[in-house]
């Protein structure tokens, strides 16, 4: 058997590929101009993502699709959309941090950057204001004053 010469299981395999492959360019054309993302094209196609994503990727870069824009998408961070067309690609916008987020990033840093001995003793009064939040005394102050002078 000669290279160029597929066996007929080799040929059905090729066929159903080139089948998927139109069926996730329909499903991005289908999409519009705003673009689609690969978890979407799996959750309407139902093809495992293993399949999807490396054909994505190859239409990509055949220019066949471009990434129209950008999400954000679970923990996955930001992930792109994906519409048809040779276009150039939407440019990824940095992240914009909040005020609060950028208070919790500064006090990350400033714990970093203090030595182990600083960190334990930052724990522990921080511990000790917990504590001294809910304490409270068992009986009279005045009373424990007096039992403390007797001893």
């Amino acid at each position: 058997m000669l290279l160029d010469e597929l066996s007929p299981r080799q040929l059905a395999y090729k066929a159903k590929r080139e089948e998927q492959y139109q069926q996730i360019l329909q499903c991005i054309r289908d999409a519009g101009l705003r673009g689609i993302h690969k978890k979407a094209i799996h959750r309407a196609l139902g093809f495992r993502e293993r399949i999807i994503n490396p054909m994505v990727d190859d239409m990509h870069s055949r220019k066949l699709i471009h990434i129209a824009g950008w999400t954000c998408f679970g923990g996955a961070g930001d992930v792109g959309l994906y519409a048809m067309g040779n276009k150039p690609d939407a440019p990824k916008v940095p992240k914009r941090i909040t005020d609060k987020a950028q208070r919790q990033k500064e006090r990350r840093q400033c714990v970093a950057a203090l030595d182990e001995e600083a960190q334990l003793r930052m724990m522990v009064e921080k511990k000790h204001q917990a504590w001294a939040k809910e304490w409270v005394p068992h009986c009279d102050v005045a009373a424990a004053w007096m039992m403390g002078a007797r001893t």
